[in-house]
């Protein structure tokens, strides 16, 4: 779920980054700007930079959160035996 939306997610940031900065005249604030921008000077590549490092920590992360999820879920569906009582 990390892959698809990676780069709106770049795009989000950069305009998270140029908002309240120190902006010019000149300085792009459009989202759709900052996409051209951003296609313009770094090519595609430049909305998949860093895509490495976030499927790493997203595969971790839905590892660890799976586990525990299975865990708890046996632990709260566990019944015990029964021990029929000899009469």
């Amino acid at each position: 779920s990390c892959v698809p939306v990676y780069p709106v997610d770049c795009v989000k940031t950069r305009v998270q980054n140029t908002v309240g900065g120190d902006m010019d005249k000149n300085s792009i604030t459009s989202p759709l700007e900052i996409a051209q921008d951003l296609y313009d000077n770094r090519g595609v590549s430049g909305f998949v930079d860093g895509l490495t490092p976030k499927i790493l920590r997203c595969a971790v992360l839905y590892a660890v959160s799976f586990s525990v999820y299975e865990h708890i879920l046996s632990l709260l569906l566990y019944t015990p035996p029964v021990v029929e009582a000899i009469v």
